[in-house]
């Protein structure tokens, strides 16, 4: 309120106080107006927004809305504000799924709070570009302002989260228009494309507000257009991995296993997180390497034939005392602590990663949990799997990654089960003659040559990418991973 009312200020209005109102959920922010000079308290209501009817707010109807909706997940919401925050999605018409979080409904609650012609700005999470439900939060808001600009920026505003915004600036409330996405750098870009005093050159700019350019959108479509390549939907089946419920308690390490006497029959090999894959397989002597180092590496999975064994009776009664047996995805099996056991997976796909999505081959018999996912040739694949695997590697096929995946917190690259499916693999079977140098690549911690020697084989010997179009590729890898990781005012 207090910068609302500084900027009438400086341009001319007077007791520039009367004209701005506002609405916050804090009480104590009464002082910081009652401390001011230009606000005024009756312009004020210390209550929650999503709960207010529009004539509630002095002022009402606005001509402008600016907010900074709260970034709170639905699985934090209380049941009397998810009760209201329902109540306002079917208000709007939108459907919102219960999975939308708070700042969707802020975004549409304000809409019923505009006058016509009026304008809105709002700081929200860039889960407006990327998450499933965002899309009708952006077509409520095309179908009711004559234009709107979501513009994503890098420069981070908030100490307490690595969380960037984006603005939706939206003008010509009651017309319907069109959407366009920007990202910047900074705020000061920002203020630039906002007031219109510079054409910052960006390259083209994604749906999900970040950027590439021209030249490696032009060097994947010529990628993508090879007869050599293959979704991966068409490769292999993939699903998540082991789901425990529970997998502090389910996922032990063999001194762990060894202290409660769990018997070799009630364990089952299983590779627990990313971070543990290292080349382009995991072999018995990955598994070993990770049992040694006394990592978790074993599901306990007791059968009727073990599950009278004092040492699983005692680990069975740890759960029930913890409460394990209580949890959700427990609570559906029968017994709670007998873990459904998929198939062995063919080869692992990680689902989150900071650096590009990975697969790596299954060469024991491994599962994997959730973090992970799980992949099965399927009957009518005609490739090698190493070919698969070193296809998966290059840099198209990561920044075919990066241009359809979402960042999620800490900048993280998710791959969902829809986008992996989609995945353009290129599939040159003479690649294979590098897959142990770079598998050995990888092992060694140089996933930059490993890529390079597979960007070779695969691409450049194999597809006949030229050099300029790597080039291309993988300046725009470097960018678009630049892009999500969290960034500070400096960066």
């Amino acid at each position: 309120m207090q910068a609302a009312a500084t900027l009438l200020a400086s341009n001319g209005c007077r007791r520039p106080g009367r004209k701005v109102f506002g609405v916050d959920i804090d009480p104590t922010c009464a002082k910081h107006v009652r401390d001011s000079p230009d606000l005024l308290e009756r312009n004020c209501v210390f209550e929650d927004f999503l709960a207010l009817r529009p004539e509630d707010v002095p002022g009402f109807p606005f001509q402008a809305i600016v907010g900074n909706p709260p970034f709170v997940r639905h699985h934090w919401l209380k049941h009397e504000r998810r009760a209201i925050a329902r109540r306002i999605a079917e208000e709007s018409g939108q459907h919102l799924p219960e999975t939308a979080s708070l700042w969707a409904y802020f975004v549409l609650r304000a809409l019923a709070f505009l006058r016509p012609r009026g304008r809105m700005v709002m700081l929200v999470p860039e889960s407006i570009l990327q998450a499933d439900y965002a899309a009708n939060v952006r077509n409520a808001l095309v179908q009711r302002f004559d234009k709107v600009k979501l513009v994503h920026l890098r420069q981070r505003l908030f100490d307490d989260t690595d969380e960037t915004v984006v603005v939706i600036a939206a003008e010509g409330f009651g017309g319907v228009g069109n959407l366009e996405v920007h990202s910047v750098e900074t705020a000061t870009e920002l203020n630039a494309l906002m007031n219109g005093l510079v054409r910052l050159h960006l390259g083209e700019t994604l749906p999900n507000g970040r950027r590439i350019s021209s030249a490696a959108l032009s060097a994947m479509g010529a990628v993508e257009s090879s007869p050599r390549i293959a979704r991966f939907g068409d490769l292999a089946k993939t699903r998540i991995g082991i789901v425990t419920g529970c997998n502090h308690h389910f996922i032990r390490s063999l001194d762990e296993l060894r202290e409660l006497s769990v018997p070799v029959g009630a364990r089952v090999p299983i590779l627990a997180r990313t971070k543990l894959l290292s080349g382009l397989e995991f072999t018995d002597d990955d598994h070993c390497a990770i049992v040694n180092s006394g990592a978790r590496a074993y599901l306990v999975r007791p059968t009727r034939s073990v599950e009278s064994i004092p040492g699983v009776v005692r680990w069975i009664e740890d759960g029930r005392r913890a409460g394990v047996h209580q949890r959700y995805k427990c609570r559906e099996r029968e017994p709670w602590y007998r873990v459904g056991l998929p198939p062995k997976p063919d080869a692992f796909v990680t689902s989150t990663r900071l650096g590009s999505p990975r697969l790596v081959l299954n060469r024991g018999e491994f599962q994997c949990t959730n973090t992970l996912y799980a992949a099965y040739w399927q009957h009518t694949r005609t490739s090698e799997p190493k070919v698969i695997a070193l296809g998966f590697l290059t840099t198209f096929a990561a920044l075919w990654s990066e241009i359809n995946g979402r960042r999620y917190g800490g900048g993280v690259l998710k791959l969902d089960l829809t986008a992996l499916g989609e995945l353009p693999i290129p599939v040159v079977s003479e690649s294979v003659r590098v897959f142990e140098q770079v598998d050995a690549a990888l092992r060694g911690g140089d996933e930059t040559r490993a890529r390079l020697l597979a960007d070779d084989a695969v691409l450049r010997r194999g597809l006949g990418v030229s050099e300029s179009y790597l080039d291309y590729m993988r300046e725009a890898l470097v960018d678009l991973m630049r892009q999500r990781a969290p960034s500070g005012e400096n960066s």
